[in-house]
């Protein structure tokens, strides 16, 4: 799952700086054109010029929430068609963008809880493992004390020994099973770190898209 994040992430990162780069090229190219057309037209375009460099200061401030009006089937509106078909593709991008990181943000900090909750589950079933070890050591020391009674029959003293025999084996299955809940604990820590890293970089990415504004007003 982490895999999966890490890669959405990555590819969300590369659209974005391709969107920033789309932008910059765009802008020149709109700026370029409105130049050359000046140069070779009449005041009888100038309305045309006018829309075309509206819409690239709106693009410059990320505002692509408006196409450029319909301006007829001349040059002119072919490149505006171009213009605009360019700027949906970016508006589409950017929606997929923060819908993806909203995904990973909000899944991944459900991940994170959970993990946790766990892990301090674990912990405290350690704690209470390592109180039964101490009360079992206890129990053991009063064994031990007993047997060293004398007038102790040989059949209660074998029934002792076995069960001390018991008793040391399982403790020392306990102490693994401690060690396990301890390394998984760990592992869980790890993987709620890198949930929280994967997180933040969503949370990022919503930042940076957020900039742009894809629908324009009610």
């Amino acid at each position: 799952a982490m895999t999966k994040a890490d890669e959405s992430n990555t590819d969300n990162f590369n659209i974005y700086q391709n969107i920033q780069y789309a932008i910059v090229i765009t802008i020149v190219l709109a700026i370029l054109l409105a130049v050359a057309i000046t140069l070779h037209v009449s005041g009888s375009i100038t309305e045309k010029l006018a829309a075309i460099q509206r819409w690239a200061k709106r693009i410059s401030e990320y505002n692509v929430s408006e196409d450029i009006g319909e301006l007829g089937e001349d040059e002119f509106g072919i490149t505006t068609r171009a213009l605009n078909d360019s700027q949906f593709m970016i508006r589409d991008l950017v929606e997929k963008i923060m819908e993806e990181s909203t995904l990973i943000s909000d899944t991944g900090k459900e991940i994170s809880e959970a993990i946790r909750k766990s892990k301090k589950r674990m912990e405290k079933m350690n704690l209470k493992i390592m109180d039964t070890g101490k009360a079992e050591g206890d129990f053991v020391d009063q064994v031990k004390d007993a047997m060293l009674i004398s007038s102790m029959s040989p059949e209660l003293l074998d029934k002792m020994k076995e069960l001390l025999t018991l008793i040391e084996g399982n403790s020392m299955n306990m102490d693994l099973f401690r060690g396990e809940l301890t390394e998984m604990a760990t592992y869980m820590e790890q993987i709620a770190i890198t949930s929280d890293h994967q997180n933040q970089m969503a949370e990022t990415h919503k930042e940076q898209v957020g900039r742009f504004k894809v629908r324009g007003s009610d």
